[in-house]
């Protein structure tokens, strides 16, 4: 078989494209690789309220009543009752908490309690707060400094240091000299993962890794093959007019060797002459020119 040189290089440029594509493939994939797979979960769960001691009162009787709304003026004594637990496979669940009390205005702030202590696994605590005393600081202080500042407030953070984790929980009361609201979330829910970095192995990645190998020869066996059994030719610049050109091999004298019977044939259509077989040859006779194409055995 022949093929055109120029269609030979395309074909080459293709097969070698192909073949560095599978080696840089082969090269490149990886079957193994690094993923974060969760070790573990660690979740803080929490609760908490407020409850009041009342006085003997028309508004709700005697007794001790959960809240979040506290009038100093029936109130005997009011605290914040907090529970944590602490959830985890594998994780140490000892750790340590701080309890911060501050009165807090829009000017300044001033701790008014703090302490800090351990625990393992949750915990349980009941805070005393004394609205009436803090409100006698804030206004003491306002004394002091010779004037009132709005909003007094007073808040309680709890910080939670466990697992290699914080957690915090805040409540928040406007202190009045009759009534404190108070704002927190009741019960809360966190979820902390702990992560670690692993290496996985793709076996389809592998396979596939593995198949490109012998695919990189496919293209270069092939290219070999046609360049070993194929003819590579020159391709004819002139191929486009080949239906008006008619191929000859040698002119002398006013005769015309043609190449071929077929470009003979060509000829004598055009010149709207008879083809004359002779003993080793073809002819076509033309005003004094023969044009002779010889007889393949």
């Amino acid at each position: 078989m022949k093929i055109a040189r120029n269609s030979f290089m395309i074909l080459a440029t293709a097969l070698l494209a192909i073949t560095a594509l599978c080696i840089a493939g082969a090269l490149l994939l990886n079957p193994e690789k690094k993923v974060d797979v969760v070790k573990d979960t660690v979740v803080f769960t929490d609760s908490l309220s407020v409850k009041a001691k009342l006085r003997e009162n028309e508004l709700f009787g005697k007794g001790e009543i959960e809240t979040t709304r506290v009038f100093l003026n029936i109130t005997e004594s009011c605290y914040a009752s907090y529970r944590l637990s602490v959830l985890c496979n594998t994780c140490d669940k000892k750790g340590s908490y701080d309890v911060k009390i501050t009165l807090e205005t829009r000017d300044w702030n001033k701790t008014v309690e703090s302490y800090s202590k351990t625990f393992e696994g949750g915990y349980t605590l009941v805070i005393p707060l004394d609205l009436h005393q803090f409100y006698s600081l804030y206004e003491q202080i306002s004394k002091e400094l010779d004037y009132r500042a709005s909003e007094p407030k007073v808040i309680l953070t709890i910080t939670t240091h466990t697992a290699g984790h914080d957690y915090q929980k805040k409540l928040a009361a406007s202190l009045g000299s009759k009534v404190s609201n108070f704002e927190f979330e009741p019960s809360t829910t966190k979820e902390f993962q702990e992560k670690e970095e692993v290496t996985v192995y793709d076996s389809n990645l592998a396979i596939l890794r593995f198949a490109l190998i012998p695919l990189s020869i496919i293209p270069i066996a092939v290219l070999l093959y046609i360049g070993k059994r194929w003819e590579i030719v020159e391709v004819d610049p002139y191929a486009k007019y080949s239906d008006f050109v008619v191929r000859g091999i040698s002119a002398s004298d006013g005769r015309v060797v043609v190449e071929s019977v077929d470009e003979l044939v060509k000829l004598a259509e055009y010149l709207n002459k008879p083809v004359i077989r002779l003993e080793e040859e073809f002819a076509v006779f033309d005003d004094g020119v023969i044009y002779v194409a010889k007889i393949e055995r």
